[in-house]
Formats: structure tokens, sequence, C-alpha cells
């Protein structure tokens, strides 16, 4: 099937919009780790692989959980709260904060970053 030029150049368009946001994203996930990395320093292993899921959309939000593919098995998900999450790692992290916990902190993070870079509070 063919598209119409005009369709075609509004599929571009979006296509180029939907690439540009991706990059976007990513960026504010990297500049949120980044931050974070320097607060805990003893953390780095599994603040970046929570980032690496983060990057990999591997996070869905559900009101105020969220549920966080394995990155190790496609099958399996994490349902992570505030203070918790059901990956056998959660009792052994510092604090609690595995690499579930950070992509969905990470996540939040450049979400929240990203709304306001569309919507700047008035001074």
């Amino acid at each position: 099937m063919n598209i119409p030029r005009d369709d075609h150049r509004d599929a571009q368009h979006w296509a180029e919009a939907d690439r540009a946001q991706d990059r976007q994203r990513a960026q504010e996930l990297r500049w949120a780790a980044t931050v974070y990395r320097q607060f805990y320093a003893g953390e780095e292993g599994r603040l970046g692989r929570g980032l690496e899921i983060a990057l990999n959309e591997g996070v869905t939000f559900h009101g105020h959980q969220a549920r966080v593919r394995s990155s190790s098995d496609p099958e399996v998900a994490y349902q992570v709260q505030e203070t918790h999450c059901d990956c056998p790692d959660f009792g052994r992290a510092p604090g609690g904060r595995c690499k579930h916990r950070w992509a969905v902190f990470l996540t939040r993070v450049a979400a929240a970053r990203l709304a306001l870079a569309d919507h700047p509070v008035a001074s």
C-alpha cells in the first residue's frame, strides 16, 4: 500500500518527534544516574543495572506501584512499591535499593524533569 505523500511526511515528522523524545528521556535518565552515583558511591553496580532497565523501558507504572522487567529473564517481572521490591536481592541490597527500585526511582526523576521542561514553574 502506498502512503499519500502528505501522510508520509506526517509519519516522518511524528517518527522524528518520537526519536527526539526518546533521546531527551535517555539524557534525563543518565543525568539522574550521574547525580545519584555521587550520593550512593557503593551502589554503582545496582544503580547502573537499574539505569539499563530504565533505558530499555523496563518500568511500567500502575498507580503507586511499578512493574519492572527482570534483566535476566524476560518472562519475569517484579512488583516495586515505594519501599519494597519482591525480587530476591531486595533483602541484600543496602537500604533495599535493588536495581529494580533504582530503575523506578530514575524513571520517576527523569519523568519529573521532563514534565518541568514542558511546563516550567512561573517565578
